[in-house]
């Protein structure tokens, strides 16, 4: 009777004690103790967030812990993104860049050589022809229908492969200017590799000793190169070498008795590609040894032989750095000597393109003329985008 009566009285008590809004919990602390206060500020935060209000330490821990939520399986599956190489990028940009600039080059070409003076039905027939002659002439290589209309038919047959019928030799175009235009590249291949040989010793050399001897030697021999005339070069090669010490032949492809083969048409090659690299080489070697000597002078080569690096491996790195503007000025000498053949092949007799063309401009030949030109452009497009390709390939800042 004693136990239930104390245990009434205790719950009596407990029934008339103030509310403490779950300050404490515990009799023995005081409601306004600072360990009741955080107690209870972390039950109110555990009930704004959601949670149950587990007691003890192993409780709390629970209760902080977020709860794991399934993976979806598709968030790691191997994602396959396809990646285009940025040099195809950049090449397809300048090939789209081509088309109207070919175009553009084409309409150039045959207004340019529709309107240069002179008759074309004069120079085949003469300037005796009668009338009935001259006028039949003219409606068979339609000189009598307007220039756009023309330019229209003349371009439709162009991308055919059709570049008309010669006026002079009356035969097609294209049998005529495809093995001249390999001769031309037979002769272009042979002076640009003295290009790049003698720009990039003259240009090394003049680099490595800018102050010494051999800088001063190379500078003064590349500026001799740019400031020689090439046609008085192609004459006095050939006084000095083929008339006066009968070394190597004047002109032609090849010798009339016993001629062929590699050797020979390298002997012929030597006088004409010489005279045609000269000017090149000059300019090739004066870009090439600024560009070098900058590398050579910055932070680069000063790294390289700080880590002990010996001359050759500081020289290598330094030239593959140098190399961007040796690729550009020898595309631009490359598209130069496919151009400035002309006088070269003249002078030694060369069966190229220049030569061809030199004839039809004095035969009048408008079919043979226009179609020569617009060769010689649609390769000089063609080289510059392969020098822009190489150039991006050795050099990414310029693909954005």
């Amino acid at each position: 009777m004693t136990t239930g009566t104390s245990m009434n009285a205790w719950l009596a008590a407990r029934a008339h004690r103030p509310q403490t809004w779950g300050l404490s919990s515990n009799p023995r602390l005081p409601h306004d103790s600072p360990r009741a206060r955080r107690g209870a500020a972390a039950r109110v935060r555990r009930q704004a967030l959601g949670l149950n209000n587990p007691t003890g330490r192993a409780g709390r821990r629970c209760a902080a812990a977020p709860v794991a939520e399934p993976e979806d399986p598709a968030a790691h599956a191997p994602r396959h993104r396809h990646r285009r190489n940025p040099v195809t990028g950049f090449l397809l940009r300048r090939l789209l860049l081509a088309v109207p600039t070919l175009l553009g080059v084409s309409a150039v070409v045959f207004a340019t050589v529709a309107l240069v003076p002179g008759d074309p039905v004069t120079a085949f027939l003469g300037p005796g022809a009668p009338a009935e002659a001259r006028q039949a002439l003219a409606e068979r290589i339609g000189l009598d229908r307007p220039l756009p209309v023309r330019y229209l038919d003349w371009l439709g047959h162009a991308l055919t492969g059709d570049l008309g019928t010669s006026t002079a030799t009356q035969r097609p175009v294209t049998a005529q200017l495809l093995p001249a235009l390999g001769e031309t590249l037979t002769l272009t291949a042979a002076a640009f590799a003295l290009v790049l040989a003698g720009g990039v010793l003259l240009g090394t050399l003049g680099a490595l000793r800018p102050r010494g001897l051999w800088g001063r030697l190379c500078s003064g021999a590349s500026t001799l190169a740019v400031s020689a005339p090439q046609y008085s070069v192609a004459l006095l090669l050939i006084a000095v070498f083929a008339v006066h010490w009968r070394l190597l032949p004047a002109g032609g492809t090849h010798d009339v008795f016993g001629g062929g083969g590699p050797g020979d048409l390298l002997r012929h090659l030597l006088l004409p590609a010489t005279a045609a690299a000269l000017v090149p080489l000059g300019l090739t070697a004066r870009v090439h040894r600024a560009a070098l000597s900058a590398v050579l002078d910055g932070d680069l080569a000063d790294g390289l032989r700080a880590r002990g690096l010996g001359r050759a491996a500081v020289l290598r790195h330094c030239a593959h750095n140098a190399s961007p503007a040796l690729l550009t000025i020898g595309g631009l000498q490359l598209a130069y000597l496919l151009e400035g053949v002309v006088f070269v092949e003249t002078l030694f007799a060369w069966p190229g393109l220049g030569r061809l063309l030199y004839d039809a401009l004095t035969a009048r030949d408008l079919p043979m003329i226009q179609g020569g030109v617009l060769i010689v452009g649609t390769a000089f497009v063609g080289i510059n985008l392969l020098v822009d390709a190489a150039h991006a390939a050795i050099d990414p800042r310029v693909r954005g």
